[in-house]
Formats: C-alpha cells, sequence, structure tokens
C-alpha cells in the first residue's frame, strides 16, 4: 500500500529536472515561479496490478508564474504536463502513471508589491505494485 507521501515523494523526485521549485508548504520568501503538489484523493486498491482493484488517485499541481500575462504560465503548465504524461514514475516498490485531465488559469492576483498568476493541473494517477 502507499501513502500520500509517497506520491508527493514520487512526483517531488520526477519534477527536479524542470527548473522551478517544488513544495508543499512555501517557504515566506519565495518568489514565483514556483509550484505546489496536493494529493486532493487517494483510492486504496488491494495492490494487484490490473484488472484488479488497483490504487488511484488526483493531485492537485499549483504552479505561480510573477508575470502578469499568462505567455510564461502557460509554458510552464506545458512543460510539467509533458514531463508527467504517460511517465511511470517509481514509488514505493512499484510504478505510478499519471494523466493531466484538466487545466485552470486563474486571473490576475495583485496585491501593493506582486501581480502574479496561478495555474492549476488536475492529474490523475495510478499505482502498480509492479517493478517496471
Amino acid at each position: 500500500m502507499i501513502g500520500y507521501s509517497d506520491v508527493v515523494a514520487a512526483f517531488y523526485s520526477h519534477l527536479k529536472k524542470i527548473n522551478v521549485p517544488f513544495f508543499q508548504f512555501v517557504p515566506q520568501k519565495q518568489s514565483p515561479p514556483y509550484g505546489v503538489l496536493k494529493v486532493t484523493a487517494l483510492d486504496q486498491g488491494n495492490g494487484l496490478p490490473a484488472p484488479h482493484f488497483y490504487t488511484e488517485g488526483f493531485m492537485e499541481i499549483h504552479l505561480w508564474s510573477a508575470y502578469e500575462g499568462i505567455g510564461p504560465l502557460d509554458l510552464l503548465m506545458k512543460e510539467v504536463e509533458a514531463a508527467i504524461s504517460g511517465v511511470r514514475l517509481p514509488c514505493k516498490g512499484g510504478t505510478i502513471s499519471a494523466f493531466v485531465e484538466g487545466q485552470a488559469l486563474s486571473v490576475q492576483l495583485v496585491d501593493r508589491a506582486h501581480k502574479w498568476r496561478e495555474g492549476i493541473l488536475t492529474v490523475r494517477f495510478y499505482y502498480d505494485n509492479k517493478k517496471e
């Protein structure tokens, strides 16, 4: 069986190749661009390969950009999607397959000192306890 922390660790490890830091808790002084990983659902299976009941879940990847426009954020979202879609990520004695199922771009968020945008990728993942 895998847990939330196993899934997040697998994604963190794989996303290191993207030149943007990813966090579970963002440091107070961190400036964009950066990403935040959040597992939103994890349905435990029985650990057997298909067609048996397998582990699956959803994750949100929140990406923050320091630019007012959507171009840089859109490129970052595409880079992350390409890095994880259809790839088998090693995870606790097995692999995770992930696919981006949805994308959302926020309106521009503004405070006195900052103007930035947030993009959200909704990711469905499946865990298979067989190693590649």
